[in-house]
C-alpha cells in the first residue's frame, strides 16, 4: 500500500463523516450551485449583451465594452468579491438606511453571486462575439444572418425555436467545437475566419 493511500486512510478515518458533517458538506454543495447557477445566469444575459455591443454597436460602446472586459478579466476574484461586497453594497445600504430610516443588510452571497457574474459576463462576450459576428450578413451576397431571413441553405440556416434567429444556435453550439479544433477552420456560409 502507498504511503498517499495511507495517509488518505488516516485522513477518512479522523474526519469521522458523521450525519451532522455531511449535513454540513450538503448544505454547502447546494449554496455552491446556487452561486454559479446565479453568476452564470447574469454572465450569460450580460456577455450576449456585451457580445452584441462589440459587433452592431457603434465605436464608444465597443471601446466601453473592450475596456469593461480587461478589467473584469484582469482582476483577481477574491479581489473583486471585495470591492463589490464593502464598495458597492455597503453604498448602497448606507444610502438606503439614510434614505428610508430602516435597517438594511446586503448578504455576503449576493456579493459573490454579482462579482462571479460581472466576470463571467466579461469571458463569456468573447466566447460568444464570434458565433455572433458570423450573423452580420456579406454584402451582396445572400447567406445566413439576421437581416436575410432564413435564405441560404447549410447546417447554420436550420430552423431554430420560435423567436430565435435562424442558425443561431447552431452558430453558439459551433463555437464551442473550435476549441478543440485550433479555431483555424472556417464557418461555411459567412466572410469572418474563426
Amino acid at each position: 500500500m502507498s504511503w498517499s493511500a495511507v495517509a488518505l486512510a488516516a485522513w477518512w478515518k479522523s474526519t469521522q463523516l458523521t450525519g451532522a458533517t455531511a449535513l454540513f458538506f450538503l448544505k454547502g454543495a447546494g449554496e455552491t450551485v446556487l452561486l454559479i447557477s446565479g453568476a452564470m445566469s447574469i454572465g450569460l444575459i450580460m456577455g450576449t449583451v456585451l457580445a452584441s455591443l462589440q459587433v452592431y454597436g457603434p465605436a464608444w460602446s465597443r471601446r466601453l465594452t473592450a475596456v469593461y472586459v480587461w478589467f473584469f478579466r484582469g482582476i483577481p476574484i477574491l479581489l473583486l468579491i471585495l470591492m463589490v461586497h464593502f464598495g458597492f453594497y455597503s453604498r448602497i445600504q448606507a444610502f438606503v438606511n439614510d434614505l428610508f430610516q430602516a435597517r438594511v443588510r446586503f448578504p455576503a452571497f449576493l456579493s459573490a453571486v454579482t462579482a462571479l457574474g460581472l466576470c463571467s459576463a466579461a469571458y463569456q462576450s468573447q466566447i460568444f462575439r464570434p458565433p455572433v459576428h458570423t450573423l452580420r450578413p456579406v454584402p451582396g451576397r445572400p447567406g445566413p444572418g439576421l437581416h436575410s431571413g432564413r435564405g441560404g441553405a447549410g447546417p447554420h440556416n436550420a430552423p431554430g425555436p420560435p423567436g430565435v434567429p435562424a442558425g443561431l444556435v447552431q452558430r453558439i453550439l459551433h463555437s464551442f467545437e473550435g476549441f478543440g479544433r485550433g479555431l483555424h477552420h472556417r464557418l461555411p456560409g459567412t466572410h469572418v475566419p474563426v
